[in-house]
């Protein structure tokens, strides 16, 4: 061992001795004075016989911050013998974000270990490099579903609608199929599908609507309340589905397709939150005043006063009344108020 690279691991055992680590533990504050200049003393490191050694100069260079260190992070990445530094090497990656690494990122994504894989997805999610998506539109297929996930997660973080397909067949997947070991019921959607949802509506505008129409068709209530937030990220576009979703027989779908078209706004939007002020159920009726009120636009104010004059639902109770009424009221006058 040189002779940097014994300093080196005397002083990252120091550090671990003082902050009551073992040496191949986290080790917090570890880089409070670390910097450039002890970069090539770390690059070194990465070669160290000890795992702890090499697992921590990974973690400091992500925190220093110096793209030098990528070819010596990429060799780490690569060719490490141990999944733990591998996956160390790769979040410095992901830190530094040097679209050089993608090419060795996209590989640890076949990984034998699925921690690697994940790690390898959320890197490139960080990199920005849309060379990426046909990898990770792979790996949204891989037999872990955290894998899958972050994976999903990647995808709406490079935002290249050539991932669509792929996102709207995994948004529809169960819990069941999450994991053998996931104690959630069948008809529950699983977390992968829940952040292809969240993927899809970060893709946005009209190229993500389509998909998420379709998997507003899902059985599982929970699928569809999470297919119409994501709707809402979607823009005007959306208001059409979401309108639709207002003849929804689950009244939680209801209320997010009247949340939701509070966000895209627009003339058809308004239109659909007025029909919604006749819903059977009281808090979507309140939910949609509220909208109503809060985008102000004076077309909806003959759907809110006939609300009003329509008195109260004599199957709710006083208190119940006076919130649908109140919020009523509340947008009518705050309509009212815009118009002077």
């Amino acid at each position: 061992m040189s002779k940097n690279m014994c300093l080196l691991a005397a002083l990252l055992c120091a550090i671990a001795v003082e902050c009551r680590a073992a040496p191949g533990d986290v080790v917090t504050g570890a880089i409070t004075n670390k910097g450039p200049a002890d970069v090539p003393a770390l690059i070194e490191a990465l070669k160290a016989p000890a795992m702890g050694t090499r697992w921590n100069a990974a973690l400091l260079l992500g925190a220093i911050g110096d793209t030098s260190a990528v070819p010596a992070l990429v060799e780490c990445a690569a060719k490490d013998d141990n999944a733990r530094v591998r996956r160390r090497a790769i979040e410095a990656l992901g830190q530094l974000r040097d679209v050089s690494a993608a090419v060795t990122l996209m590989q640890a994504l076949k990984d034998s270990d699925q921690f690697v894989r994940r790690d390898a997805a959320q890197a490139l999610g960080k990199l920005g490099d849309k060379s990426a998506v046909p990898a990770l539109i792979v790996l949204l297929k891989d037999p872990e579903g955290f894998v899958r996930r972050d994976a999903a997660r990647a995808l709406g973080e490079l935002g290249d609608p050539a991932a669509i397909p792929a996102l709207q067949s995994l948004a529809k997947e169960q819990a069941a199929a999450y994991s053998t070991n996931a104690p959630l019921a069948s008809e529950e959607m699983s977390p992968a599908a829940r952040e292809a949802c969240f993927a899809l509506g970060r893709l946005g505008g009209a190229s993500a609507v389509p998909a998420l129409a379709e998997v507003m068709k899902h059985t599982t209530v929970e699928v569809r309340v999470r297919a119409a937030t994501a709707l809402g990220q979607a823009g005007a576009p959306a208001a059409p589905v979401l309108a639709k979703a207002l003849s929804d027989t689950e009244a939680s779908v209801r209320m997010a397709a009247v949340v939701n078209l509070k966000k895209v706004g627009g003339a058809a939007a308004v239109a659909a939150l007025a029909e919604a002020l006749k819903d059977a159920d009281w808090s979507v009726r309140r939910a949609a005043a509220r909208s109503l009120g809060e985008l102000g636009d004076k077309s909806a104010l003959p759907a809110l006063k006939a609300a009003r004059e329509a008195g109260q639902d004599k199957a709710l109770n006083k208190d119940t009344q006076a919130r649908v009424a109140g919020a009523i009221n509340a947008a009518i006058s705050s309509i009212e108020k815009r118009k002077e």
